[in-house]
């Protein structure tokens, strides 16, 4: 005797989507490098019309460690990412979101002690992307002490390349907490620190 089943359209989608190919279009990103501290890897989107590639340094610190802003305070190790003299790309200068002050005993550090992504932007000296793409980070990762934490990032950048929504979310979401900017109805016409750093006056528009 023969047995007919019916399958709802939910499970036949998907049924259909197992059958299909996995594509490998997407952003691109390296493999996260790992230290006792935490973790960074690279986020690279695909090319906007102008040629360059917003991109982004995330960081993960493990519970209880942080990572520095720009100026680090009393100690430490602000972040940098570079490449290698013969690449035919120049990275940005790193963007930093609002940090936090850390005090730990007597020294006063500034930093993230949570996940963080640094924006920056890609632009190639060619009409083609080198690839593998390859960047050194260099960062502080620290608790009771700092840990020079460094890792050469590779990015394979030889595939089909779509936007990443979850990648993108995160640089732009990283985006929205940067500073803003000086304009001509707001910066800093001038300022003096004290001789002993205990003020700093400053002059605004």
């Amino acid at each position: 005797m023969r047995q007919v089943f019916a399958l709802s359209p939910a499970l036949l989608l998907c049924a259909f989507l197992a059958l299909m190919p996995f594509s490998d279009a997407n952003a691109a990103t390296s493999a996260w490098a790992t230290s006792d501290g935490g973790r960074m890897r690279l986020i690279v989107l695909p090319p906007s019309p102008d040629g360059t590639r917003q991109a982004g340094l995330q960081i993960e610190p493990n519970d209880g460690w942080f990572t520095y802003w720009r100026e680090p305070g009393d100690s430490g190790i602000p972040p940098q990412l570079t490449a290698s003299p013969d690449a035919r790309l120049a990275p940005s200068h790193l963007s930093f979101p609002v940090p936090k002050r850390m005090d730990i005993g007597s020294v006063r550090d500034v930093g993230y002690d949570h996940a963080v992504v640094f924006p920056f932007t890609l632009k190639s000296s060619g009409e083609d992307w080198q690839s593998p793409l390859k960047l050194t980070a260099f960062i502080g990762m620290c608790r009771n002490i700092c840990i020079p934490f460094q890792a050469e990032l590779s990015v394979d950048l030889s595939g089909e390349e779509t936007t990443d929504v979850n990648e993108a979310k995160l640089i732009d979401k990283a985006k929205s907490k940067l500073p803003a900017t000086a304009a001509e109805d707001f910066h800093v016409t001038d300022f003096d620190m004290a001789d002993d750093l205990s003020s700093l006056d400053v002059s605004l528009v």
